[in-house]
């Protein structure tokens, strides 16, 4: 999927917001189905609402970072753009621009976001 295709809010506010009227309700974090008019982003691009990090919303922590972790999972599956998958082999440690797990470091998707198409 290329960059920009998956898009994250933090609040249901901001995600309601793009909708005329704007979205009475926004029923769940997570994945949305609903694309607002005049979406930049062409299919399969993702939406995804995740819970406001304020902590005003009553809500307990578990709750509020379970849509943050699918998240995550979700962005750690695609592949990033320009960088070959590498996994070390026994004995050795991942390379640098490679975090525990796998996933990018914020150095490698920051040099990459401004790549184009």
């Amino acid at each position: 999927m290329p960059l920009g295709q998956v898009v994250a809010f933090t609040g249901k506010v901001h995600y309601a917001a793009l909708f005329d009227p704007p979205l009475a309700r926004v029923e769940q974090f997570g994945p949305q189905t609903r694309h607002p008019p005049g979406w930049p982003f062409p299919a399969p691009s993702e939406i995804w609402v995740l819970a406001s990090p304020s902590g005003r919303a009553a809500m307990t922590a578990a709750t509020r970072e379970e849509p943050y972790r699918r998240l995550a999972a979700r962005l750690a599956a695609l592949p990033l753009p320009g960088v070959q998958p590498r996994l070390p082999g026994p004995g050795h440690s991942p390379p640098r621009d490679v975090a525990p797990g796998g996933c990018a470091t914020k150095t490698d998707v920051r040099a990459t976001s401004t790549a184009g198409p």
